[in-house]
């Protein structure tokens, strides 16, 4: 599927989130599965789906579109057009499927491999890997 923006609604009250996404099978299933493992970052969209079940929650597209830039401000024009203060929506701005910090980040010492390792070696590389965090200092974060 293109790129739409999509409603989560619940059946039963009719409340509803709406999102936007470049993939949007993909971004359903992202919901899904955070759903699912009761994680879900929007706690009133977690918190209605763990009371009235997976079987009272529906996710589908209002608008599709041809072109993944669209999808930010037409987001915003169906947010804008809902304006429920009951909804699921937590945020009055819409992000377009495309969120501030989303995505794999380059590590600071080049690309990684990931690699097979023999079953035999899994103990070694495990007490490698402990040795390793013992001894060097924990980064500190900026704030």
């Amino acid at each position: 599927m293109t790129s739409c923006v999509y409603k989560i609604r619940n059946i039963k009250t009719g409340q509803s989130y709406i999102g936007g996404a470049v993939k949007f099978e993909r971004r359903r299933a992202i919901h899904i599965s955070q759903l699912k493992k009761n994680i879900h970052p929007n706690k009133k969209l977690q918190q209605a789906w763990n009371e009235y079940g997976e079987s009272n929650v529906e996710f589908f597209p209002v608008e599709i579109m041809e072109s993944s830039e669209n999808v930010p401000a037409r987001e915003q024009q169906w947010i804008n057009n809902e304006k429920s203060d009951d909804g699921y929506n937590c945020m009055p701005t819409a992000n377009g499927g495309k969120r501030e910090g989303a995505g794999r980040k380059p590590s600071p010492l080049g690309p990684t491999k990931a690699i097979r390792v023999p079953v035999a070696l899994i103990p070694k590389i495990e007490k490698l890997v402990e040795e390793y965090k013992l001894t060097t200092p924990p980064k500190k974060c900026k704030v």
